[in-house]
């Protein structure tokens, strides 16, 4: 017999005591469970579940009141199961609240066994709180993971760039849609594929017989492709693109895959072309367009003086182009523009340039020993024009064209002035008739006139931006001896060296330069905002002329009411001159403007009335307040009868329409006196008024000028 702290071990508890702390041990107790009275024993060795069922019988309920509730049901019914024997073993995880009202998980699996002679459920109840939540740990880890794995899916699918990645070997793992787009494969299709079957790169840094991928997994180390590269995928499409090829390393460093992250730059550096084309290229004819001409001819320049080389800067206008344009339609246009585009192409010599300057314009830089061939070169090329009529729409239309033609060789030119120079003989080719060639030569007439011209419409421009232009104004008396003396708005412009300009010469240029539109708003402004609060002290009218550009102009009529809406002068005592050639073309546009001003309550008049075969015409489609009759029969009033005869209809028609009358150019006493007689209300002219500066008139010993 042992003993075991002073007291005697039999032979039983010999045989138990082992096991008993083994059980101890293992954190396990054992249960039995007497299926006849439901009564359930539990050793002592089970102290972390419930210290007071140790080695006593317990009511099966009292068994199961300790699980929760939750879990009774589930308890029952794993108890039910064995003993009806749908199940060998019993076996059910159940959760049981302690004293101190901490849940613990708890695993009891039993069998039915016999125990002297009485069968009796025998089985083990083991702790698992540890093991469920680091089962519950792990559930959470793994949520947190795939919930990740699922984000950079998602951000992969819908980024633009290729993504695909690899294996050590090159077999791809992972493909996004637009890896598919690249690859011409679809991710299922393309997994576990060499990925050197599905694409190719080319780059400079490779060797032809080693793939670029395969370089980088060979020698570990990634790849920037930072200049687009040629990708051709499987089906032999082709792709430019840029990215990285990125080595992915183990904890240890060693080599695991590659990931591929390629922007496709096809579009891009496809649309850079397009527009590097059409900043060269015009796009109806695929000549070179101005922009391109003048950098050769800039090049040619720079390099004149180490070249005895003469060239030749050709500008070739088609004759008559408009016309054709307006009877035909734009379609017939463009094709005619391509047609004389192709000729002059096919025409010149190889290192020659053809371009097309704009509209109707075209240039030609082309090489020759002499002035002579190029005239014969030139020659020949309108007679090839004049040799092929233009047909469209079954009518046939002849095509002749000017041409202007400056040589060039060591002497220092500009590019601007060559073409300049250009221009200006091509103008004078047209202005002589078309169908010609004209030299630039400052000593022909016609050469001299329009380099003037073109010199002029330059300094109007500067003029405007440095406030070169004036306003001057003439009288209008009234011839009713009513003393009130209205007032006309004159322009003068004086040039840089502040010499006076007539207007004879800047107004003619200015409308043939689309020049007038700006030159009238600066009038306008001048007058009713500057001139404005001085102008409304007097009582007289004033009168500003507006141009035919300026109808033509879609946004002149709101910037006029915007600009009386801003002035202090009333609108009545505005009058606005329009003539009868600004009226040509230009009838629907000015219909909106008379209305729009004698609705602000301003006064119409038509200037220079009787110039033209329409006069009378227009009086039945415009609401007119003042006729201004044309100079031309005020002059020789006194000796010529017809003149007479013709402002006397102009004085009845204007009666019946209850318009004032206005006589212009009136030089003499004698002519003034027959306007008198003859009923006219007021007249102007130098006789009465020679036109002196706005602020000479408004000077405050002249302001009773206009009074």
């Amino acid at each position: 017999m042992r003993h075991v702290r002073g007291r005697v071990l039999d032979a039983r508890e010999r045989v138990e005591t082992p096991w008993r702390a083994a059980l101890a041990i293992s954190g396990q107790s054992i249960w039995w469970l007497d299926p006849g009275d439901w009564s359930v024993r539990v050793n002592r060795e089970a102290p972390h579940f419930s210290s007071d069922w140790a080695e006593r019988s317990i009511a099966w309920e009292e068994w199961l009141s300790h699980a929760e509730p939750a879990d009774q049901p589930r308890l029952r019914h794993a108890l039910r199961q064995c003993l009806e024997g749908v199940h060998d073993d019993f076996r059910c995880e159940y959760r049981i609240r302690q004293a101190g009202g901490r849940l613990r998980w708890c695993l009891s699996r039993g069998q039915l066994v016999m125990l002297h002679g009485q069968q009796m459920l025998c089985g083990s109840l083991v702790d698992i709180t540890a093991e469920k939540q680091f089962a519950d740990e792990r559930d959470r880890l793994n949520s947190v993971l795939m919930e990740e794995k699922e984000r950079l899916r998602a951000i992969l699918t819908s980024i633009e760039d290729a993504v695909m990645a690899v294996d050590s070997e090159g077999r791809v793992t992972f493909f996004n849609p637009a890896a598919e787009h690249l690859a011409g494969r679809l991710e299922g299709d393309a997994l576990g594929c060499h990925a050197t079957s599905l694409f190719s790169l080319s780059n400079g840094t490779t060797s032809a017989d080693e793939p670029a991928l395969m370089r980088c997994l060979r020698t570990g180390q990634s790849l920037t492709l930072a200049s687009p590269v040629e990708l051709v995928n499987y089906r032999g499409r082709r792709f430019q693109v840029r990215g990285t090829l990125l080595i992915t390393r183990s904890p240890e460093g060693d080599t695991t895959g590659a990931v591929l992250t390629l922007h496709d730059v096809t579009y891009s550096i496809s649309l850079l072309q397009q527009l590097d084309h059409s900043a060269r290229f015009d796009t109806l004819t695929s000549l070179f367009n101005r922009r391109s001409l003048e950098a050769r001819l800039q090049c040619i320049l720079s390099h004149a003086e180490a070249s005895s080389v003469l060239c030749a800067l050709i500008v070739l206008d088609i004759d008559r182009f408009k016309l054709i344009n307006d009877l035909a339609g734009h379609h017939a246009g463009d094709r005619l523009l391509s047609d004389v585009g192709q000729l002059l192409r096919d025409q010149v010599s190889e290192g020659s340039m053809v371009a097309r300057l704009g509209s109707d314009e075209f240039g030609i830089i082309a090489p020759f020993d002499s002035l002579e061939q190029a005239r014969l070169f030139t020659d020949a090329l309108l007679q090839k024009i004049r040799a092929r009529p233009f047909e469209w729409g079954g009518r046939m239309h002849d095509i002749t064209a000017s041409v202007g033609l400056v040589l060039f060789g060591r002497m220092p030119f500009e590019t601007g002035e060559l073409l300049g120079k250009a221009d200006i003989a091509c103008l004078s080719a047209r202005h002589a008739g078309g169908d010609r060639v004209c030299v630039f030569d400052l000593n022909q007439p016609e050469v001299q006139q329009y380099a003037s011209r073109m010199n002029v419409a330059v300094d109007m421009r500067e003029a405007l931006r440095q406030e070169r232009f004036m306003l001057y104004g003439q009288q209008i008396v009234s011839l009713e001896g009513s003393g009130v003396r209205n007032v006309e708005i004159l322009l003068r412009m004086r040039d840089q060296d502040d010499n006076p300009v007539s207007p004879a010469v800047f107004i003619p240029v200015a409308e043939q330069y689309g020049l007038m539109p700006a030159v009238d708003r600066w009038v306008i402004h001048q007058t009713l905002i500057r001139y404005g609060p001085r102008l409304a002290e007097t009582h007289g009218r004033i009168s500003i002329n507006v141009s035919g550009a300026s109808l033509g102009d879609e946004n002149f009529t709101a910037f006029l009411c915007h600009t009386l809406g801003a002035s202090c002068l009333p609108p009545s005592r505005l009058v606005f001159e329009i003539t009868e050639t600004a009226l040509i073309g230009h009838l629907d546009s000015a219909r909106q403007l008379v209305a729009a001003l004698r609705n602000k309550g301003c006064l119409v008049a038509l200037d220079d009335f009787g110039s033209g075969l329409s006069s009378f015409s227009y009086l039945q489609q415009f609401d007119v307040d003042i006729i201004k009759i044309d100079g031309a029969f005020i002059r020789r009033l006194d000796s010529q009868p017809l003149d007479r005869a013709i402002v006397e209809s102009i004085l009845g028609v204007a009666a019946h329409i209850k318009a004032i009358t206005v006589a212009e150019y009136v030089e003499n006493q004698t002519v003034y006196d027959l306007l008198q007689g003859m009923g006219v209300h007021y007249a102007q002219g130098y006789h009465m008024h020679v036109p002196e500066s706005l602020d000479t008139l408004l000077s405050v010993s002249g302001s009773r000028a206009l009074t």
